[in-house]
């Protein structure tokens, strides 16, 4: 069923029910029978109470395949119109097929919302036939424009093309999200280049919960990343490819902030660290590198990643982000923090802005003062320079 999420830190909170005297109710109704133009100012006021108790209620909608054409006629309802799509900011379809009707709904439903001007979020999950009810003409009759995120998840495509041609319509696209993309027909796309602007990407393989998020700016690389490019790096990803080097290389200058993820022990992110790619990453300003769970994945690559950041004058990267879990505490191997210091030592870190330590698990107080204590006196020159920065769960 449509599912309306309620967002109820935005609701003032309702005063205690009054009921009025047994007397006192019939005066008002005798006073409403016999006069017509104070009958139409309670209502009034009685439609202005409702739309204020509902307005800003509701910021999310899921259309499944199943209660779209409830959600349709709730909405063909005036009142309903008017109090639940003007604060919807983020609309969800779900279901792998649609009928025509449920097509036909589906379009109308998106287009009130689209004609409202505030839709900033769309998900498309579990679809086999994505396009179907956002093609021609339909694409006329929504304002993507206002989309900012855009999240593509379990979804089909009958080829690259009709991907790429769907991508190109999101002209305010800001971050968008792909987890299991599937282009039917592997087919040529189409060549296109994506709007300019700065956009965060996360690719997401169920096969190993490995995350990759990548934030590039189409303005700075001499060649924009086309959307014929993204295409291709979906289908690395999400065929459960590690081919990180060919990522970096399609991205190149405009890669801004890569983030690194291995969620899993056995999701070791094993690849040629000395492949060409990294050698493109010449405008690299944030990089994250995260072990959830384990800690010896980190370990590994590491030292190895930053090792293969190449040298540019100036240098560009900023931000350094590492973050550990204390299921077996960092802290406590001293000749890897050593090492990583003598790997910061080289040219292309010396531009450092923040070196970032996040420890996501709760830990107590005495043990947030040995970890940084340690990571400082590893550290001890970028210590001096005031960069470090440790970022822990609230206390227990």
């Amino acid at each position: 069923m449509a599912d309306l999420s309620c967002a109820n830190a935005m609701v003032p909170p309702r005063s205690s029910s009054v009921t009025l005297p047994i007397d006192l109710q019939f005066a008002v109704i005798d006073t409403l029978r016999s006069n017509n133009h104070a009958l139409r100012i309670c209502a009034l006021v009685c439609s202005h109470w409702r739309l204020r108790s509902h307005s800003h209620t509701f910021w999310t909608v899921v259309l499944a395949r199943g209660s779209v054409l409830r959600f349709h006629n709730l909405i063909q309802n005036e009142f309903s119109a008017v109090a639940i799509i003007p604060s919807v900011k983020a609309v969800h379809v779900q279901g792998p097929y649609w009928d025509l009707d449920k097509i036909s709904a589906l379009s109308d439903v998106l287009a009130s919302f689209s004609s409202a001007g505030n839709i900033d979020t769309l998900g498309l999950q579990n679809l086999m036939q994505a396009t179907v009810p956002f093609g021609v003409p339909a694409l006329d009759r929504f304002r993507f424009s206002t989309i900012t995120t855009l999240q593509l998840l379990e979804t089909h495509f009958a080829s690259k093309a009709e991907l790429v041609a769907f991508l190109g319509n999101f002209s305010g696209l800001r971050h968008l999200v792909l987890q299991s993309i599937w282009c039917i027909n592997p087919s040529a796309s189409v060549s296109r280049t994506i709007p300019p602007g700065s956009y965060a990407l996360i690719l997401q393989s169920g096969n190993n919960m490995t995350r990759k998020c990548l934030c590039w700016d189409s303005d700075t690389a001499e060649d924009a990343v086309l959307p014929s490019d993204l295409a291709n790096l979906v289908e690395l990803v999400t065929l459960g490819r590690q081919h990180i080097p060919q990522l970096l290389q399609t991205l190149g200058a405009s890669l801004h902030h890569l983030q690194l993820d291995s969620q899993s022990y056995y999701a070791i992110l094993r690849v040629d660290l000395h492949q060409p790619g990294w050698t493109h990453t010449t405008g690299l300003k944030q990089l994250s590198l995260e072990a959830a769970k384990h800690l010896s994945p980190l370990l590994s690559w590491v030292p190895d990643i930053l090792a293969e950041i190449p040298v540019t004058e100036p240098p560009t990267l900023n931000i350094l982000t590492i973050a550990f879990p204390t299921s077996r505490p960092l802290h406590d191997n001293r000749p890897f923090l050593l090492h990583i210091a003598e790997v910061l030592s080289r040219p292309q870190f010396r531009l450092l802005q923040v070196i970032q330590f996040v420890v996501p698990d709760r830990v107590d107080r005495e043990l947030e003062n040995r970890i940084e204590w340690t990571i400082r006196e590893a550290l001890a020159t970028w210590s001096e320079k005031g960069v470090l920065v440790f970022d822990f769960a609230e206390p227990v």
